[in-house]
C-alpha cells in the first residue's frame, strides 16, 4: 500500500508497478448522477395535488437529496419495476401511502415546512452523505405534497451508480 488512494507492488515481485489515484463508484465522474425534480405530474383525481416523479432506475446509491421550496414536503420511495411512480395513492405530510397489495418502500422524507402547536412537524431540509442502495429492478421515486402558494415544488438529489 502506498500513500492512501494509490497502490504499489514491489518491483521485484516479477510485476509492473502500479501507482496513481484509484477512483471508487462515488468519487468516479463517470458514475455520478445528480439532478432537479420539479413540477412532475399530478397524481389522478381526487388526489390531484401530490406531485409524483420518477428519479432514477437501479442500480444506484442516492446520496444527497435537498428540499429547495418553501413549504413543501418530499418522500423518496422506491416501487419495483416496471412498476410505475404513480402507484403511490396518497403523499402526506406524514407519509406515502399505496392501495392494499402494492409494494413500495419509502426511504427518506424531506421537508421545508415548519409547523406550530402541539404536536409540532418537522422533517430534515436535505440529505448528505447517506447511502439508500436501490438494487437493480427497482425504481427511485419523488412524491410531494407541494405548497404552491409558495412557489414551485423543486428537489434536488445526487448519488452514483454502483460498479457491477
Amino acid at each position: 500500500m502506498g500513500p492512501p488512494g494509490q497502490l504499489l507492488i514491489a518491483a521485484d515481485a516479477g510485476v509492473t508497478v502500479v501507482t496513481g489515484s484509484v477512483a471508487t463508484a462515488p468519487t468516479d465522474g463517470t458514475r455520478l448522477v445528480s439532478g432537479t425534480t420539479q413540477g412532475c405530474f399530478p397524481t389522478p383525481p381526487p388526489n390531484n395535488t401530490t406531485a409524483i416523479c420518477p428519479v432514477s432506475d437501479g442500480p444506484f446509491v442516492l446520496t444527497d437529496a435537498r428540499a429547495l421550496d418553501r413549504g413543501s414536503t418530499t418522500w423518496l420511495y422506491t416501487v419495483t419495476l416496471p412498476t410505475d411512480c404513480s402507484v403511490i395513492t396518497s403523499c402526506t405530510n406524514g407519509g406515502v401511502f399505496a392501495a392494499a397489495g402494492v409494494q413500495f418502500d419509502a426511504l427518506v422524507g424531506l421537508s421545508t415546512l415548519v409547523t406550530s402547536g402541539s404536536p409540532a412537524f418537522r422533517l430534515p431540509d436535505h440529505l448528505s452523505g447517506g447511502r439508500y442502495f436501490v438494487p437493480a429492478g427497482q425504481r427511485l421515486c419523488a412524491c410531494a405534497v407541494p405548497a404552491s402558494f409558495f412557489g414551485p415544488w423543486r428537489v434536488s438529489w445526487a448519488g452514483f451508480v454502483p460498479y457491477q
